[in-house]
């Protein structure tokens, strides 16, 4: 965020949220929330620009928000659409103002930049550390490799 903040990216937060929400203490489940989260922020996002496309009226853009987040809440239950239907919101109650295509870009922007350093960090890096050989993992902080006795 404190990058975002000095770079003057409107919405960086949107990269520390889709970090946030992604993360879980198993990397499969890590990277199919990955997974779902660009998905659904690209689907919602074109969705939203068709939409947005066809009608130019501000409230109208706004009603239908609502109702997308209620059906997003109540009903859905795959967090793939739920961030489907939420990027649709964004983009529906921000469209007048900011323009859709520049909220849409943004949105699947910073979440394909979040999903890269999660890819990076919580999936990749791991694993290539799994594979150094175990004396080289202790100095990386893996306490599996390190030997129980402090005299050595």
């Amino acid at each position: 965020m404190f990058v975002a903040d000095r770079l003057g990216l409107p919405h960086g937060y949107w990269m520390a949220l889709t970090i946030l929400s992604v993360l879980q203490p198993d990397v499969h489940v890590t990277s199919a929330r990955t997974r779902a989260r660009v998905v659904g922020s690209v689907v919602g996002s074109l969705v939203a620009l068709a939409v947005a496309g066809a009608f130019h009226d501000h409230d109208l853009l706004v009603l239908l928000g609502i109702v997308v987040v209620f059906v997003a809440t109540v009903f859905v239950v795959s967090y793939q659409w739920k961030v489907a239907l939420y990027t649709m919101m964004l983009i529906f109650v921000d469209a007048s103002t900011s323009g859709a295509y520049r909220i849409a870009g943004q949105r699947i922007g910073y979440t394909l930049v979040a999903a890269g350093a999660v890819a990076v960090f919580c999936i990749a890096l791991p694993e290539l550390l799994r594979r150094l050989p175990p004396d080289v993992r202790a100095d990386f902080g893996d306490p599996s490799e390190r030997n129980p006795d402090p005299a050595i």
